[in-house]
């Protein structure tokens, strides 16, 4: 919808409607001093009306609120000094900075390189279901057609290797043996 008269249109019947709502929902909040409801409504409308698409507007009346939800949230973000009582108001808002740690940047990276190790240590045909799940996303029928098997074979294939790369991952490294597998299976389910 990139005609300017439809986008109007739209605007007009799917979001104008809910002005009101919006204005009720916001005067709840305690918004930042300077910070003005119908700046809010405003720049909302602005969002939405430069949007390239809105086609994925499932439904535009919580698209509205969570879009000025996200504007008050940038300017309470932007300003140095806010009184705590502000984020009491606005509930359910994500404040928290969600980048994560050094450290778990770290961890992260190690995560990755030992997943990536342990893949590369794979046997044949899980190492070729596995990335054809996860990396390709193809379906089970269609890596059964693949490698040969039923999409139930590889359904218990590609749950054995997921076992696998994460008691690995766990271990540090090492990939488990058959008998510690056995082991491990009669210990979970009893005797084979």
């Amino acid at each position: 919808m990139a005609d300017p008269c439809q986008r109007n249109e739209w605007l007009a019947s799917q979001i104008l409607p809910y002005e009101q709502f919006l204005r009720t929902t916001i005067r709840k909040w305690r918004l930042p001093e300077g910070l003005d409801l119908d700046d809010i409504v405003q720049q909302a409308y602005a969002r939405l009306a430069s949007l390239p698409s809105v086609d994925h507007i499932r439904s535009p009346r919580s698209y509205f609120l969570q879009t000025a939800r996200t504007l008050v949230l940038m300017h309470i973000r932007r300003a140095r000094l806010v009184p705590i009582e502000i984020f009491a108001d606005l509930s359910g808002l994500e404040l928290a900075d969600d980048s994560p740690s050094p450290e778990t940047e770290i961890s992260d990276r190690e995560q990755l390189r030992l997943l990536a190790q342990a893949i590369d240590q794979l046997g044949e045909p899980g190492r070729t279901v596995f990335l054809a799940r996860v990396r390709e996303g193809k379906s089970h029928k269609e890596i059964g057609a693949l490698v040969g098997l039923s999409d139930n074979a590889v359904q218990k294939l590609l749950a054995r290797t997921m076992q696998a790369l994460a008691r690995k991952i766990s271990r540090g490294g090492s990939l488990p043996t058959r008998a510690s597998i056995a082991r491990d299976t009669r210990r979970n389910h009893g005797p084979l």
